[in-house]
């Protein structure tokens, strides 16, 4: 969602060529008609994460280090050849590369010492790390000492190789900050993760229905998402069911949930939507939003489109950790499973406070995480490929 909102920017100031890395998969996919309506031509490569990252002095004696995040290791040789051809034919003058994960694909174009701009959207770092200290406090140690060492080694490259893009762009100040304090990077700069309202309002859930609605949604592909899902069902739902009369309900909505549907068949109170290709019908049947997260970094999509929705939000303080939002006045905070319990009952049964929250929360989303917004820090990079006088 994020990149598809960059490339609409980038397309109203530059003619755009895709190059779609299949990373994470999608080898077979198509991009969208939307997308692909912003894109003078598209090129994408398949590659695959291998099962495991060696170092060899022939292959990566430029990087500098002994050891490569895992994602890196998709990257061969022949891919570079592969670019170079396509970057000359479309007549590029700038790069703009979207994760950091897809870094080694943009290190020849830095070489030669070329404009480009990355959007991180977090530190993968920060996100890595604050996933395995949540690992490691459930007690899964080998998991979470592998993602301690793999932040480390993000950190390390993030130090590296962040300072010959032109921009380094990140979803929030938090974010930002980070960066200028763990990876000495001064000229972090915001770019707002992006929502569109649905065309029409939805109409605020009232307690005419014989069960309560929750929602949460995310990619169950995610571990910080599953994490979240599981507190919930297990600490979350039961304290919630002890203070209401009608049945409570959770509804997830999100990719994978098929290959993590085990996991929660005992849970009753849980229902696994899997992929919703239009989200609009879910919220019209959801009384109010949960984001109990306890990982990860960036600023929560998931919020904001709530927001868009005109839902009311009960939130962790690191769910809603990067967006300028205050607890009481765009959304409810609540950390502990009981808390969250309390304060749920409570929004569920208090229309008037929905309304006050949601009153605010579409008001910050639509000032400050609209398009417009995006449009105006883009238009600066034209700027960029101009000779420094």
């Amino acid at each position: 969602m994020r990149a598809a909102h960059q490339l609409r920017a980038l397309s109203e100031n530059f003619e755009v060529h895709l190059v779609v890395i299949t990373l994470f998969g999608g080898q077979d996919e198509t991009p969208s008609d939307d997308v692909l309506g912003c894109c003078a031509s598209w090129k994408r490569i398949n590659v695959q994460l291998p099962s495991d990252v060696k170092w060899s002095p022939g292959r990566w004696m430029s990087w500098g280090r002994g050891r490569l995040p895992s994602a890196w290791g998709a990257w061969q040789r022949r891919h570079q050849k592969d670019l170079e051809t396509y970057f000359k034919k479309s007549q590029c003058s700038g790069l703009w590369v979207f994760r950091f994960s897809l870094l080694p694909w943009a290190r020849n174009w830095l070489d030669q010492d070329k404009v480009a701009w990355i959007d991180l959207d977090e530190s993968e770092a920060n996100a890595l790390n604050s996933q395995a200290e949540l690992l490691l406090g459930i007690g899964q140690q080998q998991a979470g000492d592998r993602l301690k060492n793999e932040a480390e080694i993000y950190r390390y490259f993030e130090k590296r190789f962040l300072a010959p893009f032109r921009r380094v762009i990140v979803a929030s100040e938090v974010e930002a900050e980070r960066l200028r304090n763990k990876a000495g990077l001064l000229s972090a700069e915001v770019w707002p993760n992006i929502v569109v309202p649905p065309p029409t309002s939805i109409p605020i859930s009232h307690h005419a229905r014989k069960e309560w609605r929750l929602l949460f949604i995310g990619s169950m592909g995610h571990f910080p998402n599953r994490e979240a899902v599981r507190f919930a069902a297990e600490e979350i739902l039961p304290r919630l069911q002890k203070l209401l009369e009608l049945p409570v309900i959770l509804h997830v909505a999100g990719a994978g949930s098929d290959a993590h549907q085990a996991a929660f068949t005992g849970f009753k109170q849980l229902r696994l939507l899997g992929t919703v290709p239009d989200v609009t019908p879910v919220y019209a049947e959801t009384d109010i939003v949960i984001v109990p997260i306890h990982a990860g970094g960036g600023t929560r999509i998931k919020i904001l489109e709530a927001f868009a929705h005109r839902k009311a939000v009960v939130s962790t303080r690191l769910g809603a950790e990067g967006l300028d939002i205050v607890p009481d006045r765009e959304y409810l905070q609540a950390d502990s499973a009981e808390e969250m319990a309390t304060i749920c009952a409570d929004l569920l049964q208090d229309v008037k406070k929905q309304e006050r929250l949601i009153t605010a929360a579409y008001q910050y989303v639509t000032t400050y995480h609209s398009e417009e917004s995006l449009r105006d820090k883009a238009v600066a990079l034209p700027g960029d490929l101009k000779p420094v006088a």
